[in-house]
């Protein structure tokens, strides 16, 4: 299956973050990924599954290698509910939110540009 524009752009985005700090745990195996960022919110660490390619025996293995301390999530694209679910229960994993991936098709037209970035004061 094809991925949608905007997770092939999640994707790429999440694999690309190992590259940006050398404390970042990756491994990937086909159609899944496991990331973990060390920063202590579960979305941010965990193994992703991005296709129906990936197997439960590959999504196991990977959170396996997770380190025990931390937390850390499973999430699964639609068409991977079912697999991600059973491997989950396996784990021990109980379901939490479901978290949509939310993407404009296209920037809205009131966006006022350019963005401004500033440090804000502890008084702020």
């Amino acid at each position: 299956m094809t991925a949608s524009p905007a997770r092939s752009e999640l994707i790429e985005l999440m694999t690309s973050v190992p590259a940006l700090d050398p404390q970042v745990w990756f491994a990937q195996s086909q159609g899944t990924f496991g990331l973990v960022t060390h920063v202590p919110f579960p979305t941010l660490n965990g193994v992703w599954i991005h296709s129906d390619e990936a197997t439960t025996d590959d999504v196991s293995r990977l959170l396996e290698a997770l380190p025990a301390h931390g937390p850390f999530c499973l999430q699964a694209c639609p068409e991977t509910r079912e697999r991600a679910a059973e491997v989950a229960a396996a784990h021990g994993m109980t379901t939490g939110p479901n978290v949509p991936l939310m993407v404009l098709p296209s920037p809205p037209e009131d966006i006022v540009t350019p963005l401004r970035i500033r440090e804000v004061p502890p008084a702020d």
